[in-house]
């Protein structure tokens, strides 16, 4: 993700030049917003289990991680392949 921001920097693209420049850098930025909210709700699920009250029965917290955890890598997967499938494409 940063590296992805990086290397589209180091390419010249910068969002006030265009529509698509600007929905990679926004692309990039919602999926660092979800990185950060998944390792939060994953330190929330350890400090959870560290203190026992993580159980069978008690598992909704580790639900919410799980199907937030996976739906930010499918997030990820789609926007990467948008963001460097689409100028393959138009071009």
């Amino acid at each position: 993700m940063c590296l992805d921001a990086q290397e589209h920097w180091r390419a010249g693209l910068r969002p006030q030049a265009s529509a698509y420049e600007a929905s990679v850098y926004a692309l990039v930025g919602l999926q660092a917003a979800f990185v950060a909210f998944c390792a939060l709700m994953g330190a929330f699920t350890i400090a959870r289990s560290a203190a026992g009250r993580l159980s069978a029965s008690r598992r909704a917290c580790f639900d919410s991680t799980a199907i937030l955890w996976h739906y930010t890598v499918a997030q990820g997967c789609l926007s990467l392949g948008l963001t460097h499938g689409f100028p393959l494409l138009a071009g």
